[in-house]
This record gives structure tokens, C-alpha cells and sequence, in this order.
């Protein structure tokens, strides 16, 4: 544990130098799949029932060496009990529970449960179940989007910091606790994600910079496992230029430019490449409810923990397999609607085409969103 502890503090200091040294946001909005809700102080001493609930069908069609296809079809679903004690103050209890199709039982059912406190009217903490996946604004490469459906639960700590010109968000989800005797390692994952906004909200034309970083860690000192510890951070920094059109269907024009590093901090290393580097850049179009996408990838010896497996050089079919330079040419086409106030539908198409390879891999999904409160009561003090 204390050697969990060293790495979890220096893994927080580097993270944290790269916050100071470094200052971009802007990518596909994910905010369909997002379910911050910010402390309402008229909620105070009030109790609600919250259900949120996803349906998705993502179908992944990959041909090249990195990365097998595979098709995901579900839903998961968290009821969950809201009480506000005070004006500052949000409980949470509940379930999420997964469930694949196809399957006769749930593939998770987990007890969830979350204490929220603002600090500030702009800083707010978070200790349990936290908001997490598409909440925290990542990039793919960095964060895969399907943990949104597969893997949405994450519990740990959370801080948020949200003023007019500026977005952040750092985080410990704890995924693998151990206890004495375990024969597997813990796991954890911090984060910090944070976007700079240069200009007011409302212009017309809108300079962003954003930084992110993700540490996975897999050690301990009190299990048993016959593994070595592995500490593998990848990050990115990048700047936005965004025209929006208000008077007209055409909404807006986005032009983002990303620089993403790998690291492996571990002692003894395992991967094929200790660091590596990549290029991110993307041309997005909104019109209407309809956006569209192009992008280029380039990487060099760039390997990912947690982010979408076909951006990287090591394959994850084979390990043993890798190539030190890729090249992708990225399209996307979304299509996201409200049906109701409780009720969204998003259709995604993206491809990716390897230049190196020539090959042509896509992916394509349906999701429909389901997400309300209920008022039940107001509690009278005593």
C-alpha cells in the first residue's frame, strides 16, 4: 500500500506540473450522454427520485490488426433516491445495474451511493459515486466514449470547478480495491480535465484551451499477485477556434488542434514503448440537430490505457504486434435529438481509415437516453 501511496502522490504532482506548464477544448460534444446536475439551493430539505437509463446498440466493424470488431447491444439503468439535506449538500443512493442482450442475468448490479458538497458556488466535491465517463470531456484517444455504456460506473473522488471562462474537473475512480492475501492487483485511475475559455460565452467567435491527463495504476503490496506494478499516463493539450452562427441553420464551424503524450512511469516495463507522442486534428460542422466531422491522426509509438484502442501502435489482439508510426483519416456524423424533455436519441457513424494499411474500419450506433426526477417530498426541520 505504501508503494501504492508513492505512486498515487507522484502520478498527482506530475499531473499537476503538466496543469501548471501547459494550457486545449474542443471536440464531438458529448453533452447527450452527461448528467452533471449542479446543486440547486431550492432544493433544500427536498427528496427525489432519479432515474436515468440508456439504451444503446453500437456495432464496431474492425478489419485491421489492432483492434477485433464486436457489437454491443443493452441497456444500463440507475435508480436512485436525491436528498438535499441543505442548500449546500446532495445525497445520493441507489443501483446500476447492466444489462446485455442476449444474456439471461445482469452482467453488473452495483449499490451506488454519493456525498456532494459545495465548497463554493463554483467548487464542489464529490465522495462515492461520481459523474463520470462522458462527464468529464476527454478526448477518444485519451478516454474511450463506449465506457459511457460499458463501463459507466466510477466511484472514488471528484472535484469541479466551473466559472465563466474556465471548466475543470479532477478525479480518482478506485476500479480494483484489494485486501490482504488478494490474488489480483488494485487498480485506480486519476484524472484532471480542464478547459480555458478565452472569451465570453456568448460571442460569436470563441478561442478555448483545454488540457487533460489520465494516470491507470495497477499495484499493491498486500495482494499476491505475481505481477509487476504498471503506472501508464497519457495527456494532451490542444486549442480551439469556434465560429457560431446564430441567425442561421448553419449553427457552427469548429477547428481544433490536439498534441498527446504517453508515458510508462512503471519500474519494470512491459509495453513495447516507454513513451510516445500523437497529433489530433479535427474540422467539426454543426447544422441543426446534424454534426459532421473529419479528422487526421498521426502517432508515433503512442499506446493508450484508457482511451479507444484503434488510435494506437501496439495491437490489441496481439502484443507482440505493433507498428511504431500511425496514420488515420477520421470522419464522424452524428445526429442528436430531444424527444421530450426526459427523453434524447443520438445515431453515430464514424470511420477510420489506417493510410498506411489501407484499410477502412467503422463503427456505427443508435442510443436513446431516459432521464427524469421525481419529486416525492419536502422534509420540515425539526
Amino acid at each position: 500500500m505504501r508503494q501504492s501511496a508513492a505512486i498515487l502522490a507522484r502520478t498527482g504532482f506530475a499531473i499537476l506540473f503538466i496543469f501548471i506548464s501547459f494550457a486545449g477544448s474542443s471536440q464531438y460534444s458529448q453533452s447527450l450522454y452527461q448528467n452533471y446536475r449542479e446543486i440547486n439551493p431550492a432544493d433544500s430539505q427536498k427528496l427525489y427520485l432519479n432515474i436515468e437509463n440508456a439504451n444503446f446498440l453500437n456495432n464496431n466493424e474492425f478489419f485491421s490488426d489492432f483492434v477485433d470488431g464486436y457489437t454491443l447491444i443493452g441497456f444500463h439503468l440507475t435508480p436512485e433516491l436525491v436528498y438535499h439535506p441543505n442548500s449546500r449538500i446532495r445525497l445520493k443512493a441507489g443501483a446500476h445495474l447492466l444489462r446485455y442482450y442476449g444474456l439471461d442475468n445482469f452482467s453488473s448490479a452495483i449499490p451506488v451511493f454519493s456525498f456532494q458538497f459545495n465548497i463554493t458556488p463554483s467548487l464542489s466535491m464529490i465522495f462515492g459515486s461520481l459523474y463520470g465517463t462522458a462527464n468529464h470531456r476527454l478526448i477518444e484517444p485519451v478516454y474511450e466514449f463506449e465506457r459511457f455504456f460499458v463501463k459507466n460506473h466510477e466511484s472514488g473522488l471528484q472535484v469541479f470547478f466551473t466559472r465563466q471562462y474556465l471548466f475543470s474537473d479532477t478525479w480518482l475512480n478506485w476500479e480494483k480495491f484489494i485486501f490482504e492475501g488478494d490474488p489480483f492487483q488494485e487498480e485506480f485511475t486519476m484524472g484532471t480535465s480542464n478547459v480555458f475559455y478565452v472569451n465570453r460565452e456568448d460571442s460569436n467567435f470563441r478561442v478555448s484551451f483545454s488540457l487533460q491527463a489520465i494516470a491507470s495504476h495497477k499495484g499493491g503490496q498486500i495482494n499476491v499477485a505475481n505481477t509487476t506494478v504498471q503506472t501508464i499516463v497519457n495527456s494532451s493539450a490542444g486549442i480551439s477556434l469556434k465560429f457560431l452562427f446564430p441567425e442561421i441553420p448553419f449553427r457552427s464551424l469548429e477547428l481544433s488542434q490536439y498534441f498527446l503524450g504517453y508515458n510508462d512511469l512503471s519500474h519494470t516495463k512491459r509495453l513495447p514503448f516507454q513513451q510516445g507522442w500523437a497529433s489530433y486534428t479535427n474540422l467539426i460542422a454543426d447544422w441543426r440537430s446534424l454534426t459532421l466531422g473529419a479528422g487526421y491522426w498521426y502517432a508515433d509509438k503512442y499506446i493508450t490505457k484508457r482511451g479507444r484502442p484503434v488510435f494506437q501502435s501496439v495491437s490489441v489482439n496481439n502484443p507482440e504486434y505493433f507498428e511504431e508510426t500511425r496514420q488515420l483519416i477520421t470522419s464522424k456524423i452524428m445526429l442528436n435529438r430531444n424527444l421530450g424533455q426526459e427523453v434524447k436519441i443520438g445515431i453515430r457513424f464514424e470511420s477510420y481509415y489506417d493510410w498506411v494499411n489501407k484499410t477502412f474500419d467503422y463503427t456505427y450506433g443508435l442510443h436513446i437516453i431516459y432521464s427524469q426526477r421525481f419529486f416525492l417530498r419536502k422534509t420540515e426541520p425539526l
